[in-house]
């Protein structure tokens, strides 16, 4: 049977637009229908050229929800939230994956179906807004343990080092155009 996601973000540039695109491809190939609600205001050019080879290949549901933006605004806050719930009450996800903070308050209207998480053996994982005490532990952890150090340092895959502004763009290229891996940047200024 297939399963669909909505996909919520507000921002899509960087890692998280590459997170993104990976993420919904994957889904896609796995044969998950995918619903993307975002703000096309926002995003980068790859993200926009991303989003018009899935439009042509008819391979995604897209809502332009354009009262989500990062700004607080009263209005605009409840309108998007309002949307949200329209597209869920619309779309019935099996799944609801957001990317933003203001993004999150749509997460509680779909129930976890929990036999269907015993019988498949699926692992649910989810977080919160992390605290100080949570930066400190994983802090903490890293310092204290080796194997998660190398296990962390396997994702570093261009260490760039920045002795002035152009520098920080050409990171931002090269990171773009990684297939995989992050980016360190080695500040010199």
């Amino acid at each position: 049977m297939t399963k669909k996601i909505l996909i919520v973000t507000q921002s899509e540039g960087g890692g998280l637009r590459r997170h993104l695109t990976d993420l919904m491809d994957g889904l896609i190939e796995q044969n998950f229908e995918v619903v993307l609600a975002y703000n096309e205001e926002f995003g980068d050019n790859g993200f926009k050229r991303w989003l018009e080879i899935k439009k042509a290949s008819q391979s995604l549901i897209l809502y332009n929800v354009s009262e989500m933006k990062r700004s607080i605004s009263p209005i605009d806050d409840f309108l998007a939230i309002k949307r949200l719930m329209q597209i869920i009450r619309d779309e019935q996800p099996d799944i609801v994956h957001t990317h933003s903070s203001k993004a999150g308050v749509s997460e509680s209207p779909v129930a976890i179906n929990t036999r269907m998480v015993l019988e498949k053996g699926i692992t649910l994982a989810g977080t919160t807004r992390s605290s100080r005490s949570d930066f400190e532990t994983a802090i903490n952890l890293v310092a204290n343990n080796q194997a998660v150090k190398e296990r962390l340092e396997l994702l570093v895959q261009n260490v760039k080092q920045v002795t002035e502004v152009k520098d920080i763009a050409s990171a931002f290229d090269e990171d773009l155009a990684m297939n995989w891996g992050k980016t360190v940047l080695d500040w010199q200024m």
